[in-house]
């Protein structure tokens, strides 16, 4: 399973967790279903952020793109905010949560590839380690309290993800370090917002077991298509709902 392959998957998933609120079906047994395995998507779609960092030729363009797309999102959700506060969330959208994400991986990518300490160095890398987990802490409590979409958590994720694709080879590290992000994320998740059924969300490792890690060349129109899938299927929900 490619990168665009697993993109296709969290789009599904995503659609069925998305209608499934929509429609107001999570007290029905297909609706409770459709609504766990949509718990997913996210995970899916912050691992390919995080993939996506590993593979970009320049994480600012990358970091710019995701802000970008974050600005017009939140002004579509403004324009249909009676719609969207009622079926989701008054959350800035997801597009700022990973924009955050990334540009915390820029960060500390910057610190590193600048930092001239020998190997041997112990406590200078100590206190660098250190000073960086007390900024990626002060990103999370402002991510927290501004607002953004599945909060500091969400931010973490793909952070906890990137991490794991650095430090971890090989299938075994891959599902490894995936089973270890989301744990550490849903259990946050919890204590922050007393929410249990995100721990569906583990089933995500499940999927990347499949994943492959080789880069797929994707067109301008494909890398594009994803981004505005996003909105886009937030329009088609609103429309269907005028509708009927």
């Amino acid at each position: 399973m490619n990168s665009r392959v697993l993109k296709i998957v969290s789009i599904i998933l995503m659609i069925f967790d998305h209608t499934v609120r929509v429609f107001g079906w999570d007290g029905l047994p297909y609706g409770w279903f459709l609504s766990a395995i949509g718990r997913l998507g996210f995970p899916l779609f912050a691992f390919m952020i995080a993939f996506g960092c590993t593979k970009t030729r320049d994480i600012r363009k990358y970091f710019l793109r995701l802000f970008a797309f974050a600005l017009p999102m939140q002004l579509f959700i403004f324009l249909i905010r009676d719609f969207y506060y009622e079926c989701f969330s008054k959350e800035l959208n997801i597009f700022l949560t990973f924009s955050i994400a990334v540009l915390t991986i820029w960060l500390i990518q910057s610190v590193y590839h600048k930092m001239i300490v020998p190997e041997k160095a112990l406590f200078p890398r100590i206190l660098i380690f250190l000073m960086l987990l007390l900024f990626v802490g002060f990103i999370l409590f402002v991510s927290q309290a501004i607002n953004v979409l599945y909060g500091g958590p969400g931010v973490a994720l793909p952070i906890l993800f990137w991490l794991g694709l650095k430090t971890m080879k090989g299938r075994v590290g891959l599902i490894c370090s995936t089973v270890i992000a989301l744990a550490v994320f849903n259990t946050i998740f919890m204590l922050v917002y007393n929410y249990y059924f995100q721990w569906w969300s583990m089933g995500g490792a499940v999927i990347l077991w499949f994943f492959s890690e080789k880069k797929v060349r994707a067109s301008v129109f494909e890398k594009y298509f994803f981004y505005c899938f996003y909105p886009l299927h937030f329009l088609i929900l609103y429309l269907i709902t005028m509708i009927v």
